[in-house]
């Protein structure tokens, strides 16, 4: 009984062991990958998480055995910035009877990717690469062109001063201004709405966020789940709820206070594009006091020309009066 524990917890630790080893020869997920199909080629580009600089080869196999020949990955542009990436190109849908959009025929596709500098360390394990999930690359673009298909100022603002019981109000809201001359119509979908709405709602804060150094194994998951929802909420040309835009202006709601979120859908007659806003309201108000300033006429004097004349003729009589009265004086008393 007891060689036969001693036998079972050796085993145990060296299953332990094995594990153990195994794990180290390995970082970062086997199953974190995005697959790009290029639009003119027809190629598969296959992005590893946390390895779009890391020079590593791969490997494909029709099952689980890890194969012989490897091949070294290969950049996604001519940029110098380029990601590394593990490709499926014609040579190897030839290789392994690949039928382009799916998977083998004949069973899944395996990929193994490991470091070139040090080939005991792998990225990718025996991953199952389905390409049927590979985002077109047409795709992706029309996802990146998403809120830019009609011509907007979401950033503009409407401000209306009235005057209510001695005060004067100045308030000022958000607006979205069609910028080309045109017939439009538009939704609104006030948040927080269903969850596809507002995962939508997430997902275009977080596109809006993209810049020069968002990585493209992020850029395509999330174009991936965003363009999904876009579509399956996207409203029909023929649907009763598009109202008509006055003015080439769209104004939030009149109650909306700052903060509030809101999708809103745009239609272009003329071509029939549709296209998509996601709004956050501004609000802003101030009111001020009207004071009303009271003046009293005072009689002008110093500026007045004619009454100086006269008072300078009055002035110069006196003085004539006066140097008659002395030459007078004068005579009398000689006299």
């Amino acid at each position: 009984m007891k060689n036969l524990k001693s036998k079972i917890f050796v085993f145990l630790i060296i299953i332990i062991a094995s594990v153990l080893f195994f794990q180290t020869q390995i970082y970062g997920a086997n199953e974190d990958i995005q697959i790009l199909k290029k639009e003119i080629s027809g190629d598969y580009l296959i992005y590893i998480k946390d390895n779009l600089n890391t020079d590593f080869e791969f490997a494909f196999s029709n099952n689980t055995v890890e194969p012989v020949t490897y091949t070294s990955a290969g950049k996604d542009s001519l940029d110098p910035s380029a990601n590394n990436v593990a490709y499926v190109d014609s040579a190897t849908e030839a290789t392994f009877t690949l039928d382009p959009g799916s998977t083998l025929p004949g069973g899944t596709l395996y990929m193994w990717a490991r470091l070139e500098s040090a080939p005991s360390t792998y990225i990718a394990v025996a991953t199952e690469i389905d390409l049927a999930v590979a985002m077109e690359e047409v795709d992706f673009k029309q996802a990146s062109d998403i809120t830019k298909i009609i011509n907007v100022n979401v950033k503009d603002t409407l401000t209306t001063t009235q005057d209510v019981d001695g005060k004067r109000i100045t308030i000022t809201v958000g607006k979205i201004t069609l910028l080309n001359a045109g017939n439009y119509e538009s939704q609104m979908v006030s948040l927080p709405s269903s969850t596809a709405y507002n995962n939508l709602m997430d997902l275009a804060t977080r596109i809006s966020k993209f810049n020069s150094t968002t990585d493209m194994y992020t850029q395509i998951q999330l174009y991936t789940s965003f363009l999904t929802l876009y579509n399956s909420l996207q409203p029909a040309a023929a649907n009763p709820n598009w109202v008509p835009v006055a003015g080439n202006t769209i104004l939030q709601p009149e109650g909306a206070q700052t903060g509030d979120q809101y999708i809103v859908w745009i239609k272009e007659l003329a071509t029939g594009k549709i296209d998509a806003q996601f709004m956050t309201s501004f609000r802003e108000y101030s009111e001020q006091k009207i004071t009303e300033i009271i003046t009293t006429q005072l009689p002008v004097t110093y500026d007045n020309n004619t009454l100086l004349i006269v008072l300078g003729v009055l002035f110069v009589s006196i003085v004539a009066v006066f140097i008659v009265i002395k030459k007078l004086e004068k005579k009398e008393n000689k006299g």
